[in-house]
């Protein structure tokens, strides 16, 4: 398939270029800039209602992979707030880009009826961690904080769930979880008031 590249726009002086299989099905063009800000764009492809939106690389936050069958894409938090604000009413700001495939990052579950926050850490892809989360909830499994969380008799389930990465680490198993705990004790989120149970052992 002859994919050809499609110029979006410009930010800070460099042209972004997007290069997708879709770009074949029609020419797009710029419709409109996001009301997200002037890092999203939006792609209307002529002739049908289908609009793609796209992110200039390194936006802060969290975005889907766009993968086929991830099952993390819908609970992504995407950057409508780059602050995650604890139950001690800290604040830490998001710096960094991330999609579901970052992987040696520290990263907060939230419930959106609730805001009570998970912090947690992975070696592994985000979005193979949140899948465990997530097949943890529908089976409810027990001693999980977080499962028990998305079930009855909690009011809240598992369509409140929200995700985003918040620390991206370069270094050892030991720094995440020397990241993970400093996160955890910046945001409080130690139970009762969150739903971690402990720090981890360094």
């Amino acid at each position: 398939m002859n994919v050809k590249p499609v110029v979006v726009g410009t930010y800070n002086g460099k042209v972004f270029v997007i290069t997708d299989h879709r770009a074949s099905i029609a020419s797009p063009t710029v419709a409109r800039k996001s009301s997200w800000g002037v890092r999203h764009y939006c792609l209307r492809l002529r002739g049908t209602n289908q609009v793609l939106r796209y992110v200039v690389p390194d936006t802060p936050g969290t975005f889907p992979c766009n993968r086929g069958r991830c099952n993390t894409c819908p609970v992504v938090s995407y950057d409508k707030n780059l602050s995650i604000v604890g139950p001690n009413n800290n604040r830490f700001n998001v710096h960094q880009h991330f999609t579901c495939t970052s992987a040696n990052v520290v990263y907060v579950l939230v419930c959106k009826r609730c805001n009570i926050l998970y912090v947690g850490e992975t070696k592994r892809r985000l979005a193979d961690r949140v899948t465990e989360h997530l097949r943890s909830i529908k089976q409810n499994l027990p001693g999980f904080p977080v499962a028990t969380h998305f079930n009855p008799p909690s009011t809240c389930s598992i369509r409140d769930l929200m995700v985003s990465a918040a620390i991206s680490c370069r270094g050892s198993d030991h720094d995440r979880l020397a990241a993970e705990n400093r996160l955890i004790m910046k945001l409080g989120t130690l139970s009762p008031h969150g739903l971690n149970v402990r720090l981890e052992l360094l």
